[in-house]
């Protein structure tokens, strides 16, 4: 994907709007080839949900969803490299 296609992304809307202040590192990690995420199952605030996080740098949050599915779609969509641990 080019930086000019990934930018488009609705991924990329989103995570400028609700997180400007890391965007640029986002998008940064984003464009790298084969980026290896985790997911993590977690509770926010009482809701069950997933956290997409980079592999190489766990404290940076690439997204968040309900529902694996979702998850799981999002990383494909993106071409997020799931990390088997």
């Amino acid at each position: 994907m080019t930086l000019k296609e990934l930018e488009n992304t609705k991924w990329a809307s989103d995570f400028r709007i609700y997180c400007p202040i890391d965007y640029y590192t986002a998008i940064g990690y984003s464009s790298e080839p084969n980026l290896e995420v985790i997911i993590n199952h977690l509770n926010i605030n009482g809701d069950m949900g997933y956290a997409i996080l980079v592999a190489e740098d766990e404290d940076f949050w690439m997204g968040c969803r309900y529902n694996l599915p979702d998850t799981l779609q999002l990383c494909n969509e993106m071409g997020w490299k799931i990390k088997n641990e």
